[in-house]
């Protein structure tokens, strides 16, 4: 991960984190905070055939101590990354 702490045009920081989850739908991402860590995990399961593919992605990352963890927000751009933001 790059630096993960920007700074807007008008001043303010904020942290921000980008992850590919390019090969999962939206509602297989949960995006959650436990303690001082972000935890982002996907889980992916086709059924064909007498055949299961699965695929399972987990990240974890420590947050700083200037960002209040009910402030977190997540979403999916076109460009199939899961941005995560929160003011610091």
């Amino acid at each position: 991960v790059k630096n993960p702490i920007i700074t807007e045009a008008d001043g303010t920081r904020k942290l921000r984190l980008q992850v590919d989850v390019g090969e999962f739908n939206p509602d297989e991402i949960i995006v959650k905070t436990m303690e001082r860590k972000l935890i982002v995990h996907a889980e992916h399961e086709e059924k064909t055939q007498g055949r299961t593919l699965h695929k399972e992605f987990n990240k974890e990352y420590d947050l700083p101590e200037s960002v209040d963890p009910t402030t977190i927000s997540a979403y999916i751009g076109d460009d199939k990354n899961l941005t995560i933001e929160a003011p610091l």
